[in-house]
C-alpha cells in the first residue's frame, strides 16, 4: 500500500501550493472587481440553494450552459472511470493505464487558456459545439477500441478530456453571461452541484454496464451526449445577442 501512496502525497502538496498562490496573488477578487464595474442596482443576494430551487426559471441561455456542463461531466466520468478496468481485463499494465489517464487529465485541463480565448473570440456556443464534436470522436473511438489497444484508447481519452474542457468552459461562460452579476456566484455554485450530481450518476450507471460487458455502450453514450451538445448550440444560436456571441 505504501508504495502507491506517493502520488496522493504529491497531489495533496500540489493542491496546498495552489491554494496558497490563489490566496496570496488573486488580487483583486474577481467577484469584487465585477461588482465594481457593474453600476446597476443589485437585488438581494440569493444563496446557492435558492438558485438551485429556481433553476427551472433560469434564463434559457443559462439552462443551455448548465446542461452543457452537466452533460459533458456525465459522459466524461462514465467513460473515464471504466477505461482502467477495460484495460486491466485485457491484461494491460498499470503503467499503460497511468499513461492513458495522464493523457486524459492533460486533455481536461491543458487546453483551458485556449478554450477561454476561443469562447471570447468566437462565442460560447461554438465552443460548446466543439466540445460536442470532441465527445463524439471520443465515444466512437472508445466504443471500437479493444482494451489492449493503447493508441486508440489514448486518442479516445485525450479527446474525452478535451470535450469535457470545451463543454465546461463554454457552458460556464454562457451561464455567467446569462445571469445578473450579483447572482453569478450563487448560480455557478448551483450549476457546479448539478454537474457533480450528474457525474456521480454517470459513475453509478457505468459500473453495472461495464460489468455486463457493455463498455462499448458507454462510448456510444458519449456519442449521444456529444450530439446533444451540438444540437443545443445550434438551437440556442438564434437567441444570442451580439454582445454574448
Amino acid at each position: 500500500m505504501l508504495e502507491s501512496a506517493g502520488p496522493f502525497a504529491v497531489a495533496v502538496a500540489a493542491h496546498g501550493v495552489a491554494a496558497l498562490i490563489l490566496l496570496a496573488l488573486l488580487r483583486p477578487d474577481p467577484l469584487l472587481a465585477a461588482r465594481e464595474k457593474d453600476h446597476t442596482p443589485q437585488a438581494p443576494a440569493r444563496g446557492w440553494t435558492t438558485a438551485l430551487k429556481d433553476l427551472p426559471n433560469w434564463p434559457r441561455l443559462a439552462l443551455v450552459g448548465v446542461t452543457a456542463m452537466a452533460a459533458s461531466n456525465l459522459a466524461m466520468v462514465a467513460v473515464m472511470t471504466t477505461t482502467p478496468l477495460h484495460m486491466e481485463d485485457a491484461g494491460e499494465s498499470l503503467s499503460a493505464v497511468g499513461l492513458i489517464i495522464s493523457l486524459h487529465v492533460g486533455g481536461m485541463f491543458l487546453p483551458a487558456p485556449v478554450s477561454g480565448w476561443l469562447a471570447d473570440r468566437y462565442g460560447r456556443l461554438p465552443v460548446i459545439a466543439g466540445g460536442g464534436g470532441a465527445l463524439i470522436a471520443a465515444g466512437v473511438l472508445a466504443a471500437v477500441a479493444p482494451g489492449d489497444h493503447t493508441l486508440l484508447l489514448a486518442l479516445a481519452l485525450t479527446a474525452l478530456g478535451v470535450g469535457w474542457n470545451l463543454g465546461l468552459v463554454g457552458g460556464s461562460a454562457l451561464l455567467t453571461d446569462a445571469v445578473a452579476p450579483d447572482q453569478r456566484a450563487q448560480s455557478q455554485g448551483a450549476a457546479d452541484l448539478v454537474m457533480g450530481l450528474t457525474g456521480v450518476s454517470g459513475n453509478l450507471v457505468a459500473g453495472p454496464l461495464f460489468h455486463a460487458g457493455a463498455f462499448a455502450v458507454l462510448g456510444l453514450g458519449a456519442v449521444a451526449v456529444g450530439g446533444l451538445l451540438v444540437l443545443l448550440a445550434a438551437r440556442a444560436r438564434p437567441a444570442l445577442s451580439p454582445a454574448v456571441g
